[in-house]
């Protein structure tokens, strides 16, 4: 079986792009697709003021609030951001492509929106640095839902004819076009991440096997917070559900690759690796369905953060009552929270948010469940903040000797230190062990379990 590559460049690889193609036309005839972010942020110029991405918000601001001044400033700042990316292309071709994206900028397509053009023009300018062949997003949509078996078949239907040639092909992440009105759409902030996961299934075959490689400017899954271990390790291999678990304490977006790729891929079958397109010398992190872990090291990984809210409910007689916990659940959805985790006991419920949820969303779910108390005005619903959570992650966490061997561990030494563990989360066959803490102690926390746990064998 052949084995072909999906390239996905990242904002910030895609602001060197003479880096990029250098890498990605190494291998043209394994190298066959490179999805483009839009250019990002120039690490080499300390004075790049935004991404492009960035700037078209601004333009969308301007637009809206009718500001000439700021409408020319993004204009103007974001086509110089791209012609000076692509300084190096023949003028004609770099001008012919910027004279159309200029078009598109115009004030009359504000109801297109813009965030999608630095996607279109970043692929266009890629494509015909490195004489490939620019192909537009095949990304289907309806109702602001992706289709993703939908959007699988009509990738694999464009570009089949296409990898015939020997030429690379180019396309643009994070867009695609809806269905019924033809309107371009956008997916979540880093959602080339997702776009690259379906281009990859959809050139996935029984003959050929399709590789995704998430290219950007890390070495790849780290074993922690740089920021708070600065000796932090690159994960070696790491299966759907580990990386989806650690990213529970990742507050920077969605970490290194965005978490609903994950998901897909690991529904699709999509193989991933993540890699420093600046540094070839790391081998980066690779993602897969499962892997063969060592007993003697069982926790991989740790993450955790500090800006977590929840609100705490003591009604007497809640496990009694039909339908209690359906109802309080079916109102966080109302006001578009996300719950992280439930603690649960007979009479308590907890509910811990996956971020700094605003205050008139909890007020709104604490309002309710007042309302609807059991026990009245002897209810108790409080809203807590500066909540904390950690998480420490590895597969052999799923063995019961192990997670109560590493609880054991982990109780023992926030005692020493004169800490605590306010709830125990996990999952019995998560690939986890997640507690709840005081949030302005998530970094010291971290500190002592990855020194103990992380760093040394068990």
């Amino acid at each position: 079986m052949s084995e072909y590559f999906v390239y996905k460049y990242g904002g910030t690889s895609a602001a060197q792009p003479e880096v990029v193609a250098e890498g990605f036309c190494a291998n043209p005839e394994t190298n066959r697709v490179a999805v483009m972010s839009a250019i990002g942020k120039d690490i080499t110029n300390p004075n790049d003021r935004f991404k492009g991405t960035e700037w078209l918000e601004l333009l969308e601001g301007a637009v809206d609030a009718r500001y000439p001044k700021g409408i020319a400033e993004a204009q103007e700042a974001f086509i110089e951001k791209n012609r000076h990316a692509y300084r190096m292309l023949d003028n004609t071709v770099l001008m012919a492509i910027l004279d159309d994206t200029y078009k598109d900028l115009n004030v009359d397509r504000r109801s297109y929106g813009y965030k999608w053009i630095g996607e279109r023009v970043s692929a266009r300018l890629f494509a015909s640095l490195i004489d490939g062949i620019y192909v537009p997003s095949e990304l289907k949509f309806q109702k602001g839902a992706m289709l993703a078996r939908r959007s699988i078949r009509d990738i694999g239907l464009s570009l089949a004819p296409l990898l015939k040639s020997n030429r690379q092909i180019v396309t643009e992440g994070f867009i695609g076009t809806d269905i019924e009105s033809g309107k371009i759409v956008t997916l979540p902030y880093g959602g080339s991440d997702i776009s690259a996961v379906i281009y990859t299934a959809a050139l996935n075959n029984d003959k050929d096997h399709w590789i995704n490689i998430n290219s950007t400017d890390k070495d790849g899954v780290l074993d922690a917070d740089p920021s708070i271990i600065p000796k932090a390790q690159v994960i070696s291999e790491m299966t759907y559900e580990e990386i989806r678990e650690k990213m529970h304490g990742i507050t920077e977006r969605n970490g290194v690759i965005h978490g609903d790729a994950i998901a897909y891929a690991s529904t699709l079958d999509v193989e991933i690796y993540v890699r420093n397109t600046f540094n070839h010398s790391v081998a980066g992190t690779h993602i897969v369905q499962s892997r063969t872990s060592n007993p003697d090291k069982p926790v991989i990984g740790i993450s955790g953060k500090s800006d977590i809210s929840a609100i705490d409910v003591f009604d007497m007689g809640m496990a009694d009552a039909s339908g209690y916990f359906g109802d309080v659940l079916s109102k966080v959805g109302e006001v578009g929270a996300s719950v992280a985790t439930i603690p649960k006991s007979e009479d308590r419920l907890k509910l811990v948010f996956n971020g700094g949820d605003s205050r008139k969303n909890l007020e709104q779910i604490r309002a309710h469940i007042l309302r609807h108390a059991i026990s009245g005005k002897k209810a108790k619903v409080e809203i807590l903040r500066n909540q904390g959570t950690v998480y420490l992650i590895g597969q052999e966490l799923r063995n019961p000797r192990t997670y109560t061997r590493i609880l054991g561990i982990v109780a023992n030494l926030l005692a020493d230190e004169g800490l605590a563990i306010r709830e125990v989360t996990s999952h019995e066959k998560s690939p986890s062990l997640a507690m709840t803490v005081d949030g302005e102690k998530v970094q010291h926390i971290i500190r002592l379990l990855h020194g103990k746990l992380v760093q040394q064998q068990m």
